[in-house]
C-alpha cells in the first residue's frame, strides 16, 4: 500500500508505517459523542434498514483531543470542499471528445 504523503513541519521528515492491525473499512453512519476531554467519532455500516428499524454494524471508534478534532475537521472540510471544486469543474467541462466511444 502506498504511503501518504504529509507535509512536515519546516526542517523535519515524517515517516509512515502501518500497523500489523491496520484496517481498512467502509462506513455510512457516524455518530460523533463529546466529553469535556475528547471527541469519540464512531464509524458504522448499516446492515438493515426497515420502516421501524435500523441495524447499524460498528466497525471503528476514534477518540482524539479537542485540539486534534479541530484540526481534523480543518483538513477534511478543505479536502471536501477541494475534492468537490473539482468534480464540479469536471462536470462543467464535460466527457473527453473520445470518452464513451470506440477508437
Amino acid at each position: 500500500m502506498p504511503k501518504p504523503k504529509a507535509k512536515a513541519p519546516k526542517g523535519k521528515v515524517i515517516e509512515r508505517t502501518v500497523d500489523p492491525n491496520f484496517t481498512r473499512f467502509y462506513c455510512n453512519t457516524v455518530q460523533i459523542e463529546t466529553t469535556p476531554l475528547d471527541f469519540k467519532i464512531r464509524f458504522g455500516d448499516i446492515d438493515v434498514a426497515t420502516a421501524d428499524k435500523i441495524v447499524v454494524r460498528e466497525v471503528a471508534t476514534a477518540s482524539m483531543s479537542p485540539q486534534h478534532a479541530l484540526s481534523f475537521a480543518t483538513v477534511f472540510k478543505k479536502s471536501v470542499d477541494e475534492y468537490y471544486a473539482k468534480a464540479l469543474a469536471a462536470a462543467k467541462k464535460g466527457p473527453e471528445p473520445n470518452e464513451g466511444k470506440e477508437t
